[in-house]
């Protein structure tokens, strides 16, 4: 089956899918095509050409392939959402980061739940990934027995431990319920804090408010000045405390991500994920001169 459609905007596929948890689904043949590696629709083809989209596979289904590929949202339907004053922050950023989409798979929201949870103080790209390949190539989802096997296999570290100890509470959650209510739920599972239930929420329920508070966001903010004073991170505890929901949490004002949720709305989400792109690309290598943002950073 060939599937084609057009759309109206750029989309950098490399940049989009290097944030993203959804990344491990893939593998990426060129700067213009992905091959489905794992889960739903596994072999099909998405090549994205100028203003071209095509799908090859069996299973190219319209909505997925929005997901897939990005183009369920775009940072320009949220600007005038932004709170006035902070509005050229993220015109800087769309202008150099024009085609970064948030890349997500509703569909696979197990092993895109399985790569965050073990995502935890561990390399993402050199171990995650490997390891979710290995835990789900050729596993089907609902063999949670398999999956435990799998997981064996995978290797030895702490994260792969705790994975196996935790799959089926994991598996077991309503992914259906509306995303704040899911968020507790989740949180409430041990070994599950707010990072990795943000991370989860914005690559598999669309949700682009969400912002996991990782260190990446965390020295984006503070090199380009963007708040005044100290923030902290989103602690569990306190999350359970007040319900999980970061507009009805009094402390939000002093929290990196009820900030960012306050200031950016549903472009917060999108925010971070530059975020987390520019600080690998550029600081955490000291280029230094090669940033676009080198004028507004404090260094």
């Amino acid at each position: 089956m060939l599937k084609k459609f057009k759309i109206n905007e750029r989309i950098d596929l490399r940049l989009s899918l290097y944030p993203s948890f959804a990344s491990a689904l893939f593998i990426q043949l060129d700067n213009e095509t992905l091959l489905k590696d794992l889960g739903y629709g596994k072999g099909l083809k998405i090549r994205v050409r100028c203003n071209e989209v095509v799908c090859e596979g069996v299973l190219c289904d319209d909505e997925l392939i929005k997901e897939w590929i990005g183009i369920w949202f775009n940072p320009y339907d949220y600007l005038d959402k932004v709170k006035r004053s902070r509005r050229w922050i993220i015109e800087k950023l769309i202008n150099l980061y024009n085609g970064v989409r948030i890349i997500t798979s509703s569909i696979d929201w197990k092993i895109i739940l399985a790569a965050v949870f073990l995502s935890r103080r561990t390399d993402y790209h050199v171990n995650v990934v490997r390891w979710i390949k290995t835990i789900f190539k050729d596993t089907y989802i609902e063999n949670t027995d398999t999956i435990i096997e799998r997981i064996d296999v995978a290797g030895k570290s702490y994260q792969l431990k705790q994975l196996k100890l935790s799959i089926d509470s994991l598996f077991n959650v309503n992914f259906n319920e509306e995303p704040w209510i899911l968020r507790r739920e989740l949180l409430l599972r041990k070994y599950v804090g707010p990072k990795v239930v943000d991370a989860f929420l914005l690559f598999t329920k669309k949700g682009s408010v969400f912002t996991p508070s990782d260190i990446h966001y965390q020295r984006f903010v503070k090199n380009l000045n963007l708040v005044n004073r100290k923030l902290g991170i989103p602690m569990k505890n306190m999350c359970l405390r007040y319900g999980a929901n970061c507009f009805d949490c009094p402390f939000r004002d002093n929290c990196l991500t009820g900030w960012s949720i306050s200031v950016f709305g549903e472009l917060s989400g999108w925010v971070q994920t530059i975020a987390y792109i520019h600080d690998k690309m550029f600081c955490s290598r000291k280029l230094c001169m090669k940033c676009g943002l080198r004028d507004l950073c404090m260094h």
